[in-house]
């Protein structure tokens, strides 16, 4: 930047700043019910998946463990939320099922070799 040409500084206020914080809880908000009309309250049922899929606990000792549970997890949210779609299945629910299995897929491959 050359010195002659000036540069604007003008940062937002205290105003501007509390108008935007309010449009990004109001987005939230708007997402959060279009989420819970289009998957249900799937979120209060994933620690029962969970626990009838690993009935004696899991024991999560290495960061590959962790890896792994996590892209399950997401797996186990995905299939319940094209669940509690069952009359309109939802597309996207099971294509993003599928790509975390094949990530799941590549990270136990990455274990054992």
């Amino acid at each position: 930047m050359r010195q002659d040409e000036k540069r604007d500084t003008k940062r937002a206020g205290p105003r501007d700043t509390t108008r935007a914080i309010s449009g990004n809880l109001e987005q939230a908000l708007k997402t959060f019910q279009e989420r819970g009309e289009a998957y249900g309250p799937s979120y209060l049922r994933h620690g029962e998946i969970m626990s009838s899929l690993f009935p004696e606990g899991i024991s999560l000792r290495s960061i590959d463990d962790i890896n792994r549970f996590g892209l399950l997890s997401m797996i186990t949210i995905k299939l319940t939320r094209y669940c509690n779609q069952w009359d309109e299945p939802h597309k996207d629910s099971i294509h993003d099922l599928g790509v975390y299995a094949f990530m799941l897929e590549g990270v136990d491959d990455s274990i054992r070799s």
